[in-house]
């Protein structure tokens, strides 16, 4: 992250938990909004923020979408990490520890960031599988944004979004033109993000932050 950021920069966290990640960004860089659809990690993220007084992030307790709306919410006991909007298929994997179901309100990154003068160097994003709805809702946003960090995992895009790569590849790859995966250590030109991520797929092979930039970044 500290290659994608500066001290000057905007960033926006997707999927934040209770802040492990976020926190020691929002001390390096100005300002930060924090959004995290699951209240019992919402309220441990503020009380994270508090303790270690950091006083130039926004707070926002809603999930991510592709439209203003309210939607089903996994509440994941085991790991609340794995707490996720309502897979469209309900593959026992995500119910093994009888999460309870909960409605949350549902808006878009594009409504919520909606100053269009206002920049950003790197979104961050972990929501469990929504990915592919919350990019339908932040075109405007991604428009403005320098790098994009976001999981990729097969079994969330067949279940949870029933998306193909072509689909979710095709709304990354209008904003970005380079792509580092960490888990192989390759950089990808956008001319060969649908062979390689098809190939990743069919593989099951998964990368917990994929990094997508304008420019290719050394890591």
């Amino acid at each position: 992250i500290s290659k994608l950021v500066r001290n000057d920069s905007n960033v926006i966290f997707v999927g934040t938990h209770v802040g492990a990640i976020a926190i020691p960004t929002a001390k390096i860089v100005k300002s930060c909004i924090l959004i995290e659809a699951n209240p019992q990690t919402f309220d441990l993220l503020t009380t994270n923020i508090f303790l270690n007084k950091v006083t130039n992030a926004t707070c926002k307790n809603v999930a991510i979408g592709e439209r203003n709306d309210e939607i089903n919410f996994l509440l994941n006991k085991v790991n609340s990490t794995g707490s996720k909007r309502e897979p469209a298929v309900k593959d026992k994997m995500y119910y093994y520890d009888k999460p309870k179901t909960i409605k949350v309100p549902m808006v878009t990154l594009d409504s919520i960031c909606s100053d269009e003068t206002e920049l950003y160097d790197l979104i961050f994003m972990d929501i469990e599988g929504s990915e592919f709805f919350a990019l339908q809702g932040m075109r405007k946003v991604l428009s403005r944004t320098n790098a994009l960090v976001i999981e990729f995992i097969p079994h969330h895009l067949r279940n949870v979004a029933t998306c193909s790569v072509d689909d979710f590849i095709g709304l990354i790859s209008e904003y970005f033109n380079q792509c580092y995966v960490p888990s192989k250590d390759e950089y990808i030109d956008s001319k060969d993000f649908l062979t390689f991520f098809s190939k990743m797929f069919d593989a099951e092979d998964s990368d917990d932050g994929l990094i997508f930039t304008n420019k290719r970044i050394i890591f």
